[in-house]
């Protein structure tokens, strides 16, 4: 019976409350002291699901009716201590989606005033309050993909400093919260129908490394002061042609991805 009750009141404030849950939480619980204030004023706001929430909670005895609602209760302050440690706690996400604006198509001047270019870069957020110093980007590996999804290790052997775009000190950042910077990482200028990486301090020798069409495979680190470092990998697909520069479509999720995406869902991480 008591899970019965348990189950009604939840769905209720599920279908209800929507991303009020702290709120009805609470109002349920002084609804046990203050039975018929209350109760008035959560049928009035929730017609049809109060008059269950209603019934439910005041035909039930009040030492019963104190279980689910401790129950109830318990959930939402963790869910809130959740909420405000991830407000709180400066952290790094690393994105690369097209939606972030990471594949651009922009006038460059990485050689002096030139003309259009395709631009790959990968975007870094804070998405809490707290400003996060000192933030350094590196290109630790590149690989080459075959067709078959084999990686090919190419003939890199640094940790190469990458630029920050349109920062006066493109080499270290600091990083406010909720406010994207992005790194650079690859240009195809139009009229040279060549790739190459975006930075100011690239040896000739890597000039060319993406000298061949295909798809390729970066391993970019972010650190910070105080903060462990951060890393994703960004596979393009190069065409040949200046403006054929693609991020290439990410592969299925294997299980342990699944679980993953599942975890930062409940817990509402960005993916």
């Amino acid at each position: 019976m008591i899970f019965a009750h348990l189950g009604r009141i939840i769905a209720i404030i599920w279908r209800n409350g929507g991303r009020y849950w702290s709120l009805g939480y609470y109002l349920v619980t002084i609804a046990i002291l203050h039975k018929s204030d209350v109760a008035r004023f959560i049928v009035r706001v929730h017609p049809r699901g109060g008059w269950r929430l209603v019934h439910t909670l005041f035909t039930m005895s009040p030492v019963w009716a104190v279980v689910p609602i401790t129950i109830l209760l318990g959930v939402a302050f963790y869910r809130e201590i959740l909420s405000l440690q991830r407000s709180i706690r400066p952290r790094l996400v690393l994105a690369t989606s097209p939606r972030e604006k990471c594949l651009v198509t922009a006038r460059h001047e990485q050689d002096g005033p030139g003309g259009m270019a395709r631009l790959l870069r990968l975007q870094v957020s804070n998405p809490s309050s707290i400003s996060i110093k000192g933030c350094r980007a590196y290109l630790l590996e590149v690989q080459r993909v075959s067709e078959a999804g084999h990686a090919i290790p190419l003939d890199y052997g640094d940790s190469l400093p990458l630029s920050w775009s349109a920062q006066e000190d493109e080499s270290r950042i600091d990083l406010p919260g909720n406010v994207p910077q992005y790194v650079n990482l690859l240009f195809a200028a139009e009229g040279e129908n060549r790739l190459r990486l975006l930075s100011d301090s690239v040896p000739r020798r890597y000039d060319d490394l993406f000298q061949a069409p295909g798809r390729y495979r970066l391993r970019v680190a972010v650190s910070a002061e105080g903060l462990a470092t951060e890393q994703a990998e960004v596979e393009v697909d190069w065409s040949g042609r200046w403006d054929g520069l693609e991020l290439a479509a990410p592969p299925p999720l294997s299980a342990e991805a699944t679980r993953e995406f599942w975890r930062r869902l409940w817990h509402r991480q960005p993916a």
